[in-house]
């Protein structure tokens, strides 16, 4: 398998899973799957939800990797 392959698995994977979670079926990610039973009652939409996910992700990212690179100094 080369990189051009496993690039493309990799992002049929993540649409798979973005589809999933947007029809409310199923969320892996900790901080939106408190948010679902709001999404499925419409008080908020696709994109705020999107939104949220974003924020959390990068918010959490951001704070592992500058904690963790801050202690490797």
């Amino acid at each position: 398998m080369n990189d051009y392959t496993a690039a493309a698995c990799f992002a049929g994977i993540g649409l798979l899973t973005a589809i999933v979670v947007r029809r409310g079926v199923s969320a892996y990610h900790d901080a939106v799957r408190p948010l679902l039973p709001e999404y499925r009652r419409g008080d908020i939409g696709g994109p705020e939800l999107s939104r949220q996910a974003w924020s959390v992700s990068a918010g959490f990212i951001s704070w592992f990797e500058i904690g963790r690179a801050q202690s490797e100094l």
